[in-house]
Order: structure tokens, then sequence, then C-alpha cells
């Protein structure tokens, strides 16, 4: 009988073998071919199309964010095994003939390396907050980010749709309640899939918007329940979520993630 590992390990295996994922010897870690891109490209252009009406701001990072933002946002109380850090050697030149002997004997070498001020980007969201909290206060209409970056996740794999570096595109509104529910609503008007559920949300805290007023709150989140669009992939007859809208109330501002990654 063959299993769901099995099943996803015939998949990656028939993806690496026609050149649409590039083997770099770590599980969920991959190069993209051609055609890959291409249909990546095309979805991703699709999505301007729908959103480039609005008129965002559009914001392009790389995928790493300072690690202050990573300590800041609560995300390794949640999720200390999917966070990633940047490590690099700052040792002298006795400490780097120390390290080249350590791997000319095989030897674990990370004991030389120090952290930096520098994490990968959990979801490409991170980089909006702080960018836009920076500016004070949100005027009347609020503000609309389209935002698109590499993110990291430590969860190797041999699924190949669970990567540890993947794109992500996010459409993040900020705003006042009234606002941030219409913004949903629209999303899941264009997108033409069965997103129909409750406005039921969760109050939480956003330290990014600390000390700003309290009459207005952040509409950011986690998926709560609701049908998401989904795919069959593969030769793995499970329907994997293809894209996400977000819907958790967090104080004091608001804003909506509409999001889908490769």
């Amino acid at each position: 009988m063959t299993t769901l590992a099995d099943a996803q390990r015939e998949f990656r295996d028939a993806l690496l073998r026609e050149g649409l994922l590039i083997s770099m010897g770590v599980d969920g870690l991959y190069g993209r071919g051609g055609v890959f891109e291409h249909i990546v490209e095309r979805i991703n252009a699709v999505v301007g199309e729908v959103g480039d009406p609005d008129k965002p701001d559009v914001m392009r990072f790389p995928p790493g964010i300072g690690r202050w933002q990573l300590e800041k946002s609560g995300y390794l109380k949640s999720f200390p095994q999917l966070a990633g850090t940047v490590h690099s050697f700052m040792g002298t030149d006795k400490d780097h003939r120390a390290l080249i002997e350590t791997l000319q004997n095989a030897g674990d070498w990370a004991g030389g390396q120090q952290m930096t001020g520098v994490a990968l980007t959990p979801a490409a969201c991170y980089g909006v907050y702080p960018a836009v909290a920076a500016r004070g206060q949100l005027p009347a209409n609020g503000a609309l980010v389209d935002v698109y970056t590499y993110c990291f996740r430590h969860e190797p794999s041999i699924d190949p749709a669970r990567m540890q570096m993947f794109r992500q595109r996010e459409h993040v509104r900020l705003g006042t309640e009234e606002q941030a529910i219409t913004f949903r609503k629209l999303w899941m008007e264009r997108g033409g899939y069965p997103l129909r559920g409750s406005d039921d949300a969760r109050t939480g805290d956003d330290e990014f918007f600390a000390g700003q007023q309290d009459d207005a709150m952040v509409f950011d989140g986690r998926h709560r329940g609701q049908p998401v669009p989904r795919a069959h992939v593969g030769v793995v007859d499970v329907p994997l979520r293809i894209a996400q809208l977000d819907d958790d109330l967090r104080r004091p501002r608001k804003h909506h993630l509409g999001r889908h990654r490769d």
C-alpha cells in the first residue's frame, strides 16, 4: 500500500526529473526551472491585475528582516521551531585557522559563528508593519500595501508543496474595522472562490502599533475555520490550500491579509 510519504516522494522526484524543480541537496530547498517560474509569474501577474486598481503602496523586501522585528513580533513565542536567523563568522585570524582545521576534520564548525542582526522573513507582511507604523498616525482612509518576497520556515519535508523557502504575495489592509471587513469581502468576491464564512474576529495586540490610539483595530490574522481555495496537487489525493484570506482582529490598528504562495 502506498503511504502518504511514498506519494510525496514520488511527486517530488517527478518534479525534479522533469526539471520543474532543481535539487539543492536539502529537503524543502529547491531551485525552480523555467516552466515552474513561468507558471508562478503568470499567477502573480493575475494577482496584480486584480489588485492594482486599488492603487496599493508597493513594497518589495529582501528575504530578511531585522532580528529585532522577529523578537518584537512574538513569532518566537509561538513558532520557535520555524524561525531562521542569520549567523556569520566574526572571529580573529586565529579563530579562522581553527575553523579551517575543524572543516578539514569534518567537525562541527557552527561554534565559530555568531548571530547577526538579520533574521529570515517568516511571512511577507513582517516588513510592512514597522514600515507603516513609522509613518505615524494612519490617515482616515487607512493604508493598503502590496508586498511580495521570499519567506523561510524551518520545516524540512519531502513534500514538494511544503518548501522551506517560498514566495508569498500579500495585500495588507490597514484602517478601521469597517474598511478591513469591506476589503476582505471584496477579495472573497474577486477570487471566485467559495469563501463564505462568518465575520467573527478575535482581539489581540500588535506590538508595532503600540502607543497609538485604541479607537481603531488591527484586522490581521490567521485563518479561522472558513473555506479556502484548495487544489489537488500531483499524486497525493489531499487538497492543498493555495490561497488564504485571514481574519483576526487586533488592536490598535486594523489590517487585512490576502496571501498566496508558490
